[in-house]
């Protein structure tokens, strides 16, 4: 194969969407290149293009690129030059494989296709990047040192035939293209290729420039019968072959011809010399309008057509969802498939209730249950509902169900709420009671009671114990005091009631047990909200708390909160020059033991501090102790409280507690970010005098 047929192996759309992607080469048969008995003959004695009539005044050949081409050194041919008429010898199909009938001029559709009726994958080569073909497609394939490139005109080419075939979706196709070179088409009566010559065949919208549509050489040959084909002349055919495997619609297509190795591109009008042009060439330049036109119809034939594709009795909904043209028969609406049985039955049905209706008792409607005795079920695409015929059913009028029956009368024992105390007895005997709808049960007659023995009697009970005050005698200690409850106490005929316990004791508002004694509770000495500056709230009486600060590193501005600072530092270990800190000291004469100290932290970018470490100190850092081991950060919200501390603050001392971030990530400091949420920042325990 020639290097003008190698050079882009490509033809993303149209091979691919007819071929699906095979390399299919089909060579047309030896004369199948002749067109009927209507068509004009390209090509006289010399091979050039004639024409019957006057061709009007063109611009020259249009290339997409705009670079002019020139046919300087091809001979023109002019009115007077000898035309083939219809009296010329005109192959047959027998010899051509064409249609000898005339090729009628059609009308484009009124229907186009749109860039949305080409499914995207069709035009998807595997071998083939979006860049194969540009301007500058002269590639090193084509162009090395040793190289010598001559650029040919493209003088004349055409979509010689067919230029509007109709074709099935699945059918073969061949389509030829004729193209003038001169100093090239005319050195022999085969097809002379050379590597500059390039050709394409396309496939696009109707109205869409060419140069959007989608271009390929692949299934592009050579006419191995050139040379016996007089009609050709100086000119050399190519053969488009491949399957019209395409969805139905009308598509522009054409060849297109490159004499640069593709850097420039010539696009070839249809071969429709009745409109005035058989081609492109220097006074009929390329037009969108001037392409063949493809369209496709589809094959498919739907078998619910036929109006005895389902006729079994209760299945004559046809569908066809896969399109294979066979019918799939369904059940017809409110019927549905039985698999017992193969066949479709209705959904719904009525059916007789399967439980016996006890004695003066009647059927109920209730819903599906129509209170006959039969229930209505309806099909829910998994088993009849309701799934159980078993039927409600309610009593008649005066009778009252019990286990399972209706009745209206029965023995119960008196009636033992008779207001007899507790430990006492009744003297029980059988009653009988009746029912009715409006009274119900009647009530039993009243049991008589007695006390028993070792009871007494107290506001007509017979009772062994009650409930009294408890003992307040209990010696609780001071700042508490008495929880008073009822206590049981018991009686017995040879002791009497015993005397109450003593009553539980509960340290007084503001403290809390220690030992067996109350001390004062722990409180919140102070909180740092944070929300605008660093200035303390909630400050309990006799603490005094400083501002919550910072040092080393910088104020965010516009940031989470007061809090929020950036330049924290990148080293693996704390930067002592760079920290977070607080400050709480008893007032004179009393002192405190820091229990709590609350907090809840956020490295606000990624790049912020990755840890912290907390550290505290009574003598303004001179010594210090490390209150929790190193904590990882992140970047939610995430509380860092330290609980269970035991921190003494004599009078005259000052807590100081500061935290250090380090081992941040980001290489600039104004990422290194981190903060404390607000209103989460605080500090409790216990205040005493000593």
């Amino acid at each position: 194969m020639s290097r003008a047929i190698m050079s882009l192996s490509f033809f993303a759309i149209f091979f691919l969407i007819v071929c699906g992607g095979s390399n299919v080469t089909i060579v047309a048969d030896t004369d199948a290149l002749l067109l009927g008995d209507e068509d004009p003959l390209l090509g006289d004695e010399d091979g050039i293009v004639p024409t019957d009539e006057e061709e009007p005044e063109g611009e020259g050949i249009v290339t997409k690129d705009d670079a002019p081409i020139a046919k300087d050194d091809a001979p023109v041919v002019t009115d007077d030059a000898p035309v083939v008429t219809d009296d010329a010898p005109v192959v047959t199909d027998d010899d051509t494989g064409q249609p000898d009938e005339e090729q009628p001029d059609e009308e484009q559709p009124d229907e186009e296709l749109t860039d949305e009726t080409i499914p995207d994958e069709f035009f998807i080569d595997e071998e083939v990047t979006d860049d194969v073909v540009t301007d500058d497609v002269v590639t090193d394939e084509l162009l090395t040192d040793d190289d010598t490139i001559t650029t040919y005109t493209i003088g004349w080419c055409n979509l010689q035939w067919p230029t509007d075939p109709t074709v099935t979706s699945g059918d073969d196709i061949t389509v030829y293209g004729r193209v003038y070179v001169a100093g090239l088409t005319d050195l022999s009566t085969a097809v002379d290729s050379a590597e500059e010559l390039v050709v394409q065949m396309g496939l696009g919208t109707i109205g869409t420039d060419a140069e959007t549509w989608n271009w390929g050489s692949q299934n592009i040959e050579p006419n191995p019968d050139n040379a016996s084909a007089p009609e050709i002349g100086e000119n050399d055919e190519y053969i488009f072959s491949t399957t019209a495997d395409l969805p139905a619609g009308t598509y522009a297509f054409t060849f297109r011809f490159s004499g640069d190795g593709g850097a420039t591109w010539t696009y070839c009008n249809a071969n429709r010399p009745g409109d005035g042009y058989n081609g492109t060439d220097a006074e009929h330049p390329f037009e969108e309008n001037k392409a063949g036109l493809l369209t496709v119809e589809s094959g498919y034939v739907d078998p619910c057509l036929d109006p005895d594709a389902c006729t079994e009795e209760h299945r004559g909904v046809c569908t066809d969802a896969d399109l294979d043209g066979v019918a799939e028969c369904a059940c017809d609406l409110t019927y549905h498939l039985d698999t017992n049985t193969g066949t479709c039955v209705s959904d719904t049905r009525n059916m007789p209730c399967t439980n016996l209706l006890p004695l003066n008792a009647s059927w109920k409607a209730d819903g599906d249950y129509l209170g006959d005795g039969t229930v209505d079920q309806t099909w829910d695409g998994t088993t009849f509902m309701p799934k159980r015929n078993v039927c409600p059913w309610e009593c008649n009028t005066d009778f009252a169900e019990e286990g399972g029956a209706c009745i209206d009368q029965k023995d119960v024992p008196c009636n033992i709420d008779n207001a007899n105390p507790v430990n006492s007895h009744d003297v029980i005997a059988d009653v009988t009671i009746h029912y009715t709808t409006l009274g119900g049960w009647e009530d039993p007659a009243l049991c008589d009671w007695d006390c028993d023995t070792d009871f007494a009697e107290e506001g007509g009970a017979c009772i062994d114990q009650k409930d009294v005050p408890c003992n307040i005698d209990n010696a609780n200690p001071l700042n508490s005091h008495d929880v008073i409850a009822d206590v049981t106490i018991h009686y017995t005929t040879l002791g009497g009631w015993e005397d109450p316990a003593l009553c539980d004791w509960d340290c007084d508002t503001g403290y809390e047990l220690n030992g067996s004694d109350c001390v004062p509770a722990k409180i919140k000495f102070a909180d740092w909200p944070l929300a605008t500056d660093g200035t303390p709230s909630n400050v309990a009486t006799n603490v005094t708390a400083g501002n919550f600060s910072y040092l080393g590193v910088t104020l965010v501005a516009g940031g989470l909160n007061y809090s929020e600072t950036s330049a924290w530092s990148n080293a693996a270990t704390p930067d002592t020059a760079k920290y977070f800190q607080i400050t709480i000291a008893p007032q004179t004469g009393y002192a405190l033991q820091v229990t709590d100290l609350t907090f809840t932290h956020q490295r606000t970018n990624a790049g912020g501090p990755a840890n912290y470490q907390v550290f505290y100190s009574l003598d303004g850092f001179a010594t210090s102790t490390q209150l929790a081991p190193a904590t990882a950060t992140t970047t939610t919200a995430t509380p860092g409280d330290l609980t269970g501390l035991s921190i003494n603050v004599a009078s005259g001392q000052t807590l100081t507690v500061r935290w250090y971030g380090y081992d941040a990530t980001a290489a600039g400091g104004g990422l290194r970010r981190w903060a404390f949420i607000s209103n989460t920042t605080s500090v409790s325990g216990y205040i005493t005098q000593p």
